[in-house]
């Protein structure tokens, strides 16, 4: 499947394939997945037991076609270091909604101003093993594009074309052993960077339904 269309044309895509954000919030099936793997263990995986947390996913324009912005997370945090990640974190009390949440972030993490977000819709929620449940806030960036990352939180910031993100070919699942448990997750191939878990996974939801749009 290709999708390096014009950008007016790839927004539409975006808007045709997400959620409206007042619609109602759905559990991504991965999400479903994990909490069936994580039975057999000990972690409560009851949704009132986690945190709430929102991320964007931002798409630019590059050349002739559209691109995700990831972020590759510093060894210097505590969690989650050295780990690639779409911008985001957790909803603060001063956060309106998810999508303000994801928003703030993002300017925080690398350096777009708010004015140049423009939000598309919205993805599954995606509950993690580690006590969050995310909100993938879908938008695009108007350019000009001049990344600032936070450097105390990102390593870099990198790109990964949108027709790549929605080759289904490009996922595979891997396994680990986690607290006497086997744990499957997701990974997307691409280049030399290791994109797993949380982020593969919302990456595989897009895919999914960009691909159920053909």
């Amino acid at each position: 499947m290709s999708v390096d269309l014009p950008q007016e044309a790839w927004e539409r895509l975006l808007r045709t394939v997400s959620f409206d954000l007042r619609a109602k919030d759905q559990l991504s099936d991965h999400s479903r997945e994990d909490a069936r793997q994580l039975q057999k263990g000990a972690r409560d995986f009851s949704v009132g037991n986690t945190t709430p947390a929102a991320v964007l996913v931002p798409v630019v324009n590059s050349g002739s076609q559209a691109q995700i912005v990831l972020t590759l997370r510093s060894e210097q945090l505590s969690s989650h270091k050295g780990q690639v990640a779409f911008p985001g974190g957790k909803i603060d009390a001063t956060d309106k909604t998810a999508s303000a949440a994801a928003i703030r972030e993002t300017c925080e993490e690398i350096g777009i101003p708010s004015q140049q977000i423009n939000v598309l819709g919205k993805l599954p929620l995606y509950e993690t093993g580690t006590g969050y449940i995310i909100t993938p806030i879908v938008a695009s960036l108007s350019p000009p594009y001049c990344f600032q990352k936070e450097e105390s939180e990102v390593e870099e910031i990198f790109q990964v074309p949108l027709s790549h993100v929605a080759n289904l070919e490009h996922y595979h699942k891997q396994s680990v052993y986690w607290e006497g448990t086997e744990r499957h997750f997701w990974v997307l191939d691409y280049k030399d960077y290791f994109i797993w878990g949380a982020t593969a996974a919302i990456l595989n939801d897009l895919a999914r339904r960009l691909n159920h749009s053909f």
